[in-house]
């Protein structure tokens, strides 16, 4: 077996000993899988360098990462299942997105219980380290070998995209997070700079002499790996793609072994023994696990099910040489043909390919694919439903697909505010209030139901270009309702997935790329208020308070104000009554002359949630919550002497 050993690092009671129903008192299991794979095996083929990696005497290759587990102390009380949750940069996200875990205690307190869902529902959850340049004392960490040719190791160039938020002269080349990599030589003069103008896709090099691998310091300029500096200075909201010689090529892809073969090993472990595995990403780990499916690395039917969550339809830097795990946004191999999970023919790259090829057919797993409006916005989310000639897909009867309409990457944000330091982001207007989690939970327990051969799951829920709920972004923007002193973002500049020329099995990507045809953008129709059709509505969108995006510009001041902001929408209330539509000539009807009261609306807020509670769409424990929330929301809206779209 792949994993060698577990060594246990601490163990002991969960959460102080609390019992959590049914399944009652839990443990929490820390250490370190100590893995060992064969790099001829033709499972493990697809990874980028594994051959290169140094190996032992029985020509085995090892490596190791840490693992979280929580688990009913009595097995006999569990329910069978056990979740997979692939950390996020590090960050366990399980309890967050199921368990109602505040932002707070998701940063100071990651394995909070929170509401404890997961736990009363008997789940037995597990945390795998895959990400080679985690800090350990940050998060789950992977310690992966090093490529190596002819006893050295590799060099290669790292491409990093950059975005100034303010006119300075010093940028951070680590995107979204630590820089994985440094420069070799910091005056090495093979590095390159360029300026993108994000219209034209032309990249203009900027040259050598005019920057240099340092920072700007309170006591001058000092030589720096992590930091570019330019004396003339970076634009505000320009984009920059710094391209630099590494030394020193972890073999990325030992990642996806990680998870798989970790998955395996808790299948049949004494520690673990579980009748089903599930697997779950947000985000950047929605994106491994579709890299994952890909791969070819669930093709013995590793995992059961898995919630691919707020993913879109790109992959990413998870196996190639000198990639990025934490890189979001340049064009990459996680940006190619194919998007969706079955096979279908490709007219603009001339493929014919799924996600989902390299499984067995006797072991596919049951996928949901669960996406917000900014991943549609973003320009890839459609691509997952919507082949390249703008047609709706006929879709794999083992997926699911659901657009959580009026929703953004982040969840709803309540109250209102339109910053967010820590990520950071800043937005022209006060980011979307809808939260989405309910939703989240749901999809959960309905894929375990579904795995379980119990019942199948709703039906997808999406934007459709056969019934008009579909369109360009272009055509949305056209449509959308001349709110009072709205800027809107420009469709011409937004990120589109373009077909990118990368050479068949190339191990790493060179730039620039060359990029061809554009893939269609599709996001949601609108209704007369601005708000999504086509997806699922939550109470906040189907009764509306008011127009809730998927999309918000950047904030002026921090340049590029026509491009949207990256994780954000917005949303903007309805004037209060009709005095006040008037004074703002805003063309939506007032709150006043929607709904009576305060009753009125929150009672129609129920019969909405009901409605999807009984298409299994929300559980029925969330009603309240959801019903709370409606009303914190009216009674925001309806304030006096407050102007509830103003921005921060």
């Amino acid at each position: 077996m792949p994993v060698e050993t577990f060594e246990i690092v601490r163990r002991g009671p969960y959460a102080e000993g609390k019992s959590f129903g049914a399944a009652g008192v839990y443990e929490m299991i820390e250490g370190v899988l100590h893995y060992a794979v064969n790099p001829n095996d033709t499972a493990n083929t697809r990874i980028v360098d594994l051959a290169l990696a140094p190996r032992g005497a029985d020509g085995l290759v090892r490596f190791r990462g840490a693992l979280v587990m929580l688990r009913p102390f009595d097995a006999a009380r569990a329910n069978g299942t056990l979740l997979v949750d692939v950390p996020n940069r590090g960050r366990l996200r399980a309890l967050s997105a199921f368990n109602l875990q505040s932002p707070v205690k998701a940063l100071t307190d990651p394995t909070h219980p929170g509401d404890g869902l997961l736990f009363r529902r008997g789940f037995a959850l597990s945390s795998v380290g895959w990400q080679f340049d985690v800090d350990p004392a940050l998060g789950l960490w992977l310690d992966a070998p090093r490529a190596e040719l002819h006893g050295k190791p590799l060099r290669g160039e790292v491409i990093c995209q950059l975005r100034a938020d303010r006119a300075t002269n010093t940028l951070h080349i680590g995107q979204l997070g630590a820089a994985p990599y440094a420069p070799a030589e910091l005056d090495q003069h093979e590095a390159r700079l360029y300026r993108t103008d994000e219209r034209t896709r032309e990249h203009t090099l900027i040259s050598r002499d005019a920057w240099q691998f340092a920072k700007q310091t309170k006591t001058g300029v000092e030589p720096n790996g992590e930091h570019v500096y330019m004396p003339a200075g970076f634009d505000a909201g320009q984009l920059y793609t710094l391209v630099f010689v590494a030394e020193g090529a972890p073999v990325v892809g030992c990642g996806l072994l990680a998870i798989r073969d970790a998955a395996i090993w808790l299948r049949q472990s004494e520690l673990s023994s579980h009748d089903r595995v599930l697997a779950f990403g947000v985000s950047q780990t929605g994106r491994f696990l579709r890299q994952f499916m890909y791969e070819g690395m669930n093709a013995n039917g590793v995992f059961d099910g898995l919630l691919v969550h707020i993913a879109g339809g790109q992959r990413g830097d998870f196996n190639h040489r000198f990639a990025q795990p934490s890189a979001a946004g340049a064009p990459s191999f996680g940006q190619q043909f194919p998007f969706l999970a079955q096979r279908v023919r490709d007219p603009l790259s001339g493929r014919e390919a799924g996600l989902l090829d390299r499984n067995a057919a006797a072991a596919l797993p049951k996928v949901m694919f669960t996406n917000t409006s900014w991943e549609y916005w973003r320009g890839d989310a459609g691509l997952i439903h919507i082949d390249a000639d703008g047609a709706d897909v006929v879709e794999d009867p083992n997926t699911r697909i659901y657009q959580f309409s009026g929703t953004q990457h982040i969840g709803g944000v309540f109250p209102p505010t339109n910053i967010i330091p820590e990520l950071p982001v800043r937005a022209r207007y006060p980011f979307s209030i809808v939260d989405h989690s309910a939703l989240v939970r749901a999809a959960l327990l309905n894929l375990d139901a579904w795995v379980r051969g119990e019942v199948a799951p709703p039906a997808s829920r999406h934007p459709r270009v056969v019934d008009g709920t579909a369109k360009t972004r272009a055509a949305v923007l056209a449509a959308f309702p001349a709110l009072p002193d709205l800027v809107p973002v420009d469709a011409s500049v937004l990120s589109t997935i373009r077909v990118l020329d990368l050479a068949p099995g190339a191990e790493q990507v060179t730039y620039p790329v060359n990029e061809g045809a554009a893939y269609p953008a599709m996001v949601a129709a609108l209704d007369s208020d601005g708000n999504e059709l086509g997806g699922i509505r939550m109470p906040a969108v189907a009764v509306p308070l008011g127009t809730h995006t998927g999309w918000n510009p950047r904030h002026p001041d921090t340049g590029a104000p026509e491009q949207a902001e990256i994780f954000v929408g917005f949303t903007n209330f309805f004037p209060r009554n009709d005095v006040e539509r008037a004074l703002r000539n805003d063309p939506r009807p007032s709150i006043a002359a929607r709904y009576a009261d305060r009753a009125d609306y929150l009672q129609r807020v129920g019969v909405v949630a009901d409605q999807l509670i009984s298409s299994a769409y929300v559980l029925a424990e969330d009603r309240e919550m959801i019903i709370r929330q409606c009303g914190a929301h009216y009674d925001f809206a309806t304030r006096e002497n407050l102007e509830p779209n103003a921005s921060a």
